[in-house]
């Protein structure tokens, strides 16, 4: 009974391999993972404080539309735990810029491309239920890189905000079995510090940042996963929409925002460690931020075990 468990455990365990990074699994030592990716965000209205009801409430003129192409490349340092880079290049545009808020707001609505924020984590693995305890957890850090989008962070159409980001988080975890079904869900919970750019009425901008992710994915058969998953982002304060300066160029990343997403998730694993990996995220809330904000992605992601596990 106790190796049938085990078994199901690591089928649970298996179907993250390729993807990495996610909840508080890592690498072996001198393992890698590759993803590369491709997401689609669209969205036309811009809630205020109260939601789309709100006074300051904008609605574009046109869908809001971005396409990113991502890469993540993953690297088992230790035992325990891995090094994760991100980089992406993203088109951002509204349809027709030339009426509503676009036309009357000093470069708001301008096409915006080039390569998005830039990211770096490192993952330390503090407790493993293949090691007997109940949930796996592990702790580590993160620098989101911007300051090259800092010409561009006033437009609607902005890929970053134009400064840089120190993040710590803590996630957990668990695979197993319920039944005959393995599963593997984990949550976790990251605080971001973002550089000012400035200080505005005793006020840092843009706020800090507390971010909540997780996802529950069920393994019908080794090769599929399916499942659902969830962000939450909340700033530490900040301004309303209704409260901005809309020629300040600064007036998006100083807002108090909230957001709400949930969606799903499905992994197809090959025999030969690929995994193409679907999926959907919507908004269900939000405040000073897209109030219809809907993205899909697509990724393949190649795990490559090292020499001495192949």
């Amino acid at each position: 009974m106790r190796s049938r468990a085990a078994a199901l455990l690591l089928a649970a365990l298996v179907s993250t391999e390729a993807l990495a990074g996610t909840g508080p699994w890592t690498l072996g030592q001198d393992d890698r993972s590759i993803y590369f990716g491709a997401g689609y965000t669209r969205w036309d209205q811009l809630n205020g404080a109260e939601g789309a009801d709100s006074p300051g409430a904008e609605q574009l003129p046109s869908a809001f539309t971005r396409t990113d192409g991502v890469a993540i490349v993953t690297y088992g340092i230790l035992p325990w735990a891995e090094f994760e880079a991100q980089g992406s290049m993203a088109w951002a545009a509204v349809g027709n810029a030339e009426v509503g808020v676009c036309s009357t707001i000093d470069d708001a609505c301008g096409v915006t491309s080039g390569l998005a924020p830039v990211t770096s984590r490192i993952k330390a693995r503090l407790l493993d239920e293949l090691h007997g305890s109940p949930v796996s957890v592990a702790v580590g850090g993160e620098v989101r890189f911007a300051d090259f989008t800092r010409n561009t962070r006033q437009r609607i159409t902005s890929i970053g905000s134009g400064q840089t980001d120190l993040g710590a988080f803590v996630t957990a975890g668990r695979a197993g079995a319920i039944g005959s079904l393995p599963y593997s869900t984990w949550l976790e919970g990251e605080y971001r510090y973002r550089l000012p750019l400035r200080t505005s009425q005793g006020n840092k901008v843009p706020p800090d940042e507390i971010q909540i992710r997780g996802e529950a994915l069920g393994n019908p058969t080794p090769a599929v996963s399916l499942g659902g998953t969830f962000e939450w982002l909340e700033n530490i304060g900040g301004a309303d929409v209704e409260e901005i300066d809309w020629d300040d160029p600064d007036r998006f990343t100083a807002l108090d925002v909230t957001s709400f997403k949930v969606g799903g998730k499905l992994n197809l694993r090959s025999v030969n460690n690929v995994t193409i990996s679907l999926s959907a995220l919507g908004t269900v809330l939000a405040r000073n931020n897209p109030g219809d904000l809907f993205s899909l992605g697509l990724g393949l992601g190649i795990y490559q075990p090292s020499k001495t596990r192949r």
